[in-house]
């Protein structure tokens, strides 16, 4: 009788523990969800520190004649925004 109560005891313990949400790592503050222009950009934004963005989930299908991100304001580029440059150091993958 005592082996099946500390075995009732231990299932219920395990199972409150399977139904704990996951802790989300910290990827900076959100700026948010990047707005598809065209060829299915998906992404969520976040600010990693005052020079690093962090785009968790980024899609991009690859068939356009040239990529970059441009940053601005509104839902569709215009002259208002800015096209981040790459960085001076960078060398690819």
């Amino acid at each position: 009788m005592a082996l099946l109560q500390i075995f009732i005891y231990l299932d219920t313990h395990n199972q409150s523990g399977l139904c704990a949400k996951p802790i989300e790592p910290y990827y900076g503050r959100k700026i948010g969800r990047l707005v598809e222009f065209a060829h299915g950009i998906k992404g969520t934004a976040y600010a990693v520190d005052e020079s690093t963005i962090f785009i968790k989930g980024f899609y991009y299908d690859g068939t356009g004649p040239d990529a970059f991100f441009w940053i601005g304001n509104s839902p569709r580029p215009s002259p208002e925004g800015i096209i981040i440059p790459y960085p001076e150091d960078y060398n690819g993958r």
